[in-house]
């Protein structure tokens, strides 16, 4: 089971990597997927995660976005099973 969020018509234009906040309190590490345009869309940041000290401390991680993508599109973003996801910023 991988939990998915999806993010209706974000303009991507100008975004070059993406941070998430995430809490992952046992198990390795486990990432999350940015995909465009479908759930299972073209793959544009996998973003490398690690456990956290407990579930509640959320550390920041980043990645580069594979491409430079242009103009707006539906965002689609899925997890894993025990991660715990605060915040998605889009950095340009």
């Amino acid at each position: 089971y991988n939990p998915t969020a999806e993010y209706r018509a974000f303009d991507l234009t100008g975004v070059k990597s993406v941070t998430v906040e995430t809490s992952l309190s046992s198990g390795n590490a486990r990432p999350v997927t940015l995909r465009i345009d479908g759930k299972w869309g073209e793959v544009i940041a996998t973003v490398p995660t690690a456990p956290t000290p407990g579930k509640d401390e959320f550390m920041a991680f980043t990645a580069e976005l594979s491409k430079p993508i242009e103009g707006v599109h539906d965002v689609w973003v899925s997890f894993n099973e025990g991660v715990n996801l605060m915040s998605i910023k889009f950095n340009k």
